[in-house]
């Protein structure tokens, strides 16, 4: 008999793909919503990263406690707080008050490692680890579908409705998400714990923690660092290249709906991974964009930006797959512990989001100044660079030859 995606994995999947689908209605247009507020990239940038700095916070606490709260618990309130997130969206958007823009930031800068970290070890807990990547590449295409299918819509939507209320639509989405997700199994922790109380304690913990790990472990976090600066910061900013030389935010949507192509084509991927190399496959999506990222300096058309949006979000896909499978594979080898704490693959999953919202919170940043006091040529050979970084990172490290 085939392998059959678990019961659990589903609705994981399925709750996911509803709440995308209410952000597919905006989010592509949010780096144009947030630029009309400040008209600077370096300025947009910082008001985007409040999301950043917010789950950079919270990340470490939520990865802290993964394995001593309810995971469907963690779950459900994040998805209660994409309800409150579009409430503040929209109040930015009728009232113009920047503020409320900064509210729903925050909120999801708390909600998305609450989501991640719970669906993850969900997806983890409830499959075989050879199937992996296969069952993310099913949770990523389903999705990812649902996504695109939204933005579809938005291409009509947007001749009709402001980017405030297309943002707006997350909310009724969020409902059905949470009516679905509450059908996930309750999942019983060993530990009972004190009410949660700040400290520095999980931050003191997450550092220590990665000091712990082999070299090869640490290469992959570094390299999940300098891989999320450069992706953010493309993926940020060619949508506000592309509306300031038109003006015309349904170029942005089909933006949009091509750089979710890779995404959706997750589940093929995965089934290449889980039949190849993985450290192959990482070297190769990294060339790959290399070369598109400074064939981007000389090429500027619409067309152009199309294309490298499909061919860079394939590489940055591959890359996102395959460190997954790694870190899963490590956690076998060591019996689902990195070494003798509390931490499960939760705790390992939260330190990666941390680390790789560092990065996307540098790149956005640096990126955006780079192109304020320069140009936006500069700030691609800088992404370009820091790829560069990585290949010989791994191929120093021989990740390539013989990953974890």
């Amino acid at each position: 008999m085939g392998f059959k995606i678990s019961r659990e994995a589903k609705i994981v999947s399925w709750s996911t793909a509803v709440l995308w689908f209410g952000w597919g209605f905006g989010e592509s247009l949010i780096p144009v919503f947030l630029y009309q507020f400040t008209n600077s990239y370096a300025e947009t940038g910082l008001l985007k990263s409040v999301f950043d700095i917010t789950a950079l916070l919270v990340t470490p606490i939520i990865g802290y406690y993964s394995s001593k709260i309810s995971i469907k618990k963690m779950m459900l309130v994040g998805i209660v707080l994409y309800f409150l997130i579009a409430i503040n969206y929209y109040l930015a958007g009728a009232l113009a008050i920047a503020l409320f823009i900064v509210i729903a930031r925050i909120l999801n800068g708390i909600s998305w490692p609450l989501t991640c970290i719970s669906r993850e070890s969900y997806l983890c807990k409830y499959t075989p680890q050879k199937h992996i990547a296969r069952v993310f590449g099913y949770f990523d295409t389903l999705g990812v579908l649902a996504w695109v299918a939204a933005v579809c819509l938005s291409l009509f939507l947007v001749q009709k409705l402001a980017i405030h209320e297309l943002l707006f639509l997350i909310a009724p989405a969020a409902v059905i998400a949470l009516i679905i997700a509450w059908f996930l199994p309750n999942d019983v922790k060993l530990k009972k714990i004190k009410p949660l109380k700040f400290n520095f304690r999980p931050y003191r913990e997450s550092i220590k923690e990665v000091f712990r790990w082999p070299v090869k472990l640490r290469v992959v976090i570094l390299s999940s660092f300098l891989v999320s600066l450069v992706s953010s910061a493309f993926f940020f900013f060619i949508p506000i290249e592309v509306w300031k030389s038109d003006s015309d935010l349904r170029q942005i949507i089909i933006l949009a709906i091509f750089y979710s192509l890779p995404e959706a084509s997750g589940n093929l991927l995965g089934w290449m991974i889980d039949r190849l190399k993985v450290g192959r496959s990482l070297v190769f999506s990294l060339l790959g964009s290399i070369i598109v990222i400074i064939a981007s300096i000389f090429w500027a058309s619409f067309l152009w930006r199309l294309a490298a949006l499909v061919l860079v979000g394939i590489f940055m896909e591959t890359i996102s797959l395959g460190r997954r499978q790694l870190i899963a594979d490590f956690n076998v080898k060591n019996n689902f512990l990195v070494s003798k704490t509390h931490y499960s693959f939760g705790g390992i999953s939260a330190i990666l989001d941390e680390i790789t919202t560092i990065g996307g919170f540098a790149g956005i940043v640096l990126a955006g100044a780079l192109i304020d006091l320069v140009s936006w040529s500069m700030a691609l050979w800088f992404l370009a660079a820091v790829l560069v970084l990585v290949l010989v990172i791994f191929v120093k490290k021989k990740i390539i030859k013989n990953p974890i």
